[in-house]
């Protein structure tokens, strides 16, 4: 190796040891729901806007499934689903629609 491929190398280990590096992004779920759970819960949702309003758009079921499994994924353990009593006792309807409703349907402006 010659002088020109030292100097490369010191200049990119220079270089990438002066880079700054970015604190971990913080993980929303530790993985504790296996995936069968995981689309249980979603096809639960589905299956439940489909009876409660089958003319609502695809794309809303979508969105409100996909948070309201977010939200039982995050404040909820496998165990917790399995048992209603639990998520009774948490009351998970008036959590999904604080956290999700708006994400949903934006508010409407009153002008």
């Amino acid at each position: 190796m010659g002088k020109l491929g030292m100097m490369l190398m010191v200049g990119t280990l220079l270089f990438a040891g002066c880079q700054q590096t970015k604190p971990p992004v913080p993980v929303k779920y530790n993985g504790n729901f296996d995936t069968m759970q995981v689309r249980g819960i979603w096809m639960m949702c589905s299956l439940s806007f489909r009876q409660k309003n089958p003319f609502l758009p695809q794309n809303i079921v979508w969105k409100a499934c996909d948070c309201y499994s977010d939200v039982i994924r995050q404040e909820l353990t496998p165990e917790e689903v399995q048992g209603s009593e639990q998520v009774v006792d948490k009351n998970l309807q008036a959590l999904l629609i604080k956290r999700c409703n708006p994400k949903i349907v934006p508010p409407v402006d009153p002008a």
